[in-house]
């Protein structure tokens, strides 16, 4: 007997199942992360499936053998159960990805500078720069709070891109080692810096990222921060400028993560934080331009500073 290709095409399943086991399907790292994949095992190696498998079979040219009593009820369910458990799949993978992006943006957006300031009874947005960032918290609040600061909005990077993800895969059923990791640390990565930058919490007006991006590096590109950190350090000791140097280190992020055999996929997200970091910058950059930029100096310079003015009086 002889059945239209669209009727064998439903019972197909049965046979993937039949002739090649579980493996198939059961292998894949997808379906094992989801608890659809342990039903899709039981219904493998159940021996009535096999045996329905037989029952089913119809005639095919590179066979030569025909079954009566062909009912492709079963199969045809079995199909519908397998695109089901693909749709499941696509759902899954999407929930994840937007949870750990959410959460990540969450997390980036607490104002750590904000608080601190407000503890001590000071709206940093309205002293110095006017950021909320590390480096205006070092100029308005001192070297301790300012230390605090920068300390906690790097290890909010890190916690991003080291600890949420592993968070995240075990509540949606995904195994540690799943070759999409990386993707997850990588939205993470750039959620967090977005929340920083961009906080829900004071208008979507933040900080600039570049202490929180380090934090995000040291978890996706240590070697890559280790150099631009260099940079930074020589551009800063040579003219005491903050922004010149977090530009200066920002500029050389790419080329960095590609001398340290990064992937193509992490020079082109770091080439996209290198950019965001550079446009936070523009409002220094045109003060550059101009010579009205103010240098770095300790509390000694600045008393320093003051007794030279006051003499001058």
């Amino acid at each position: 007997m002889r059945i239209s290709r669209s009727v064998l095409d439903c019972a197909s399943p049965l046979a993937l199942f039949d002739r090649a086991g579980t493996d198939v399907l059961t292998n894949s790292p997808i379906l094992q992360s989801t608890a659809i994949c342990q039903s899709a095992r039981g219904l493998a190696q159940s021996k009535t499936l096999r045996d329905g498998a037989s029952h089913y079979a119809v005639e095919r040219p590179d066979r030569g053998r025909a079954f009566p009593d062909l009912n492709f009820t079963g199969s045809c369910n079995l199909n519908f159960q397998l695109r089901t458990f693909r749709s499941y799949i696509r759902s899954v993978g999407a929930s994840s990805y937007i949870a750990t992006c959410v959460l990540a943006y969450l997390l980036g957006s607490i104002p750590t500078g904000f608080l601190v300031a407000q503890a001590r009874g000071i709206d940093i947005r309205t002293v110095g720069s006017g950021n909320i960032g590390a480096t205006n918290a070092f100029r308005v609040l001192g070297r301790g709070a300012g230390s605090a600061v920068l300390l906690a909005d790097a290890f909010k990077g890190w916690i991003a891109v080291a600890i949420l993800p592993q968070l995240m895969l075990p509540i949606f059923g995904i195994p540690f080692n799943t070759p999409s990791r990386e993707y997850y640390q990588i939205i993470a990565g750039l959620a967090v810096v977005l929340g920083h930058n961009y906080t829900c919490w004071l208008g979507f007006k933040g900080g600039k990222g570049i202490a929180t991006s380090a934090g995000v590096l040291v978890a996706l590109v240590p070697w890559a921060l280790l150099i631009i950190f260099s940079v930074w350090v020589v551009v800063f000791a040579l003219t005491r400028y903050v922004s010149l140097a977090s530009v200066a280190a920002s500029f050389g992020l790419p080329f960095a993560t590609w001398i340290t055999a990064g992937s193509e996929l992490l020079i082109v997200v770091t080439s996209g934080m290198s950019l965001l970091a550079i446009y936070k910058h523009r409002s220094n950059i045109q003060r550059l331009l101009k010579g009205t930029e103010s240098r770095f100096r300790t509390t000694k310079e600045k008393e320093r500073e003051n007794r030279a003015k006051e003499n001058l009086s």
